[in-house]
């Protein structure tokens, strides 16, 4: 049996294609681990010195996803032919609607793709200091800002 870790929404869908093969999946949420691992970073004085920056960075993210979950297919057309090391159109699709899955968690159904919430910023910063990925499981305003959002536009 071969294994690797990573993505599995992104690498499954690619790896199956290129090999031919049925990919399993063994997802960390299936052992009763959940949280964050890709988002935007800023540098704290990037968010100081041009906030207006940032929020433009966000409003466009978090546009770009909103468009693409609600048309899927025209977001992969998009990306075609882009870059020779893309895979297919039909793997493009797969590895965005595993995305669109990964979009939100209970706590923040419903919001735009980027809303997060307090309890889902906790449980990941409680999982990465038990890990030792972190010293110490500081208050989430020491790891997100939540007061860039396109709520206030």
């Amino acid at each position: 049996m071969d294994a690797l870790i990573g993505f599995g929404h992104d690498q499954g869908p690619k790896i199956s294609a290129e090999s031919g093969k049925e990919v399993n999946y063994l997802r960390y949420s299936d052992a009763g681990l959940s949280f964050f691992s890709n988002g935007l970073l800023a540098h704290s004085s990037t968010i100081a010195d041009d906030p207006d920056l940032v929020q433009r960075m966000v409003t466009a993210t978090t546009a770009a996803f909103t468009a693409a979950q609600e048309s899927p297919e025209d977001a992969v057309a998009s990306m075609e032919g882009q870059n020779p090391q893309m895979p297919s159109g039909e793997v493009l699709l797969e590895q965005w609607q595993g995305t669109i899955e990964l979009l939100h968690t209970e706590n923040s159904e419903g919001l735009e793709p980027g809303h997060t919430s307090e309890d889902d910023w906790r449980g990941t910063i409680e999982v990465l200091a038990e890990a030792g990925l972190i010293n110490e499981a500081k208050e989430t305003s020491t790891y997100f800002d939540a007061s860039f959002t396109t709520e206030g536009q």
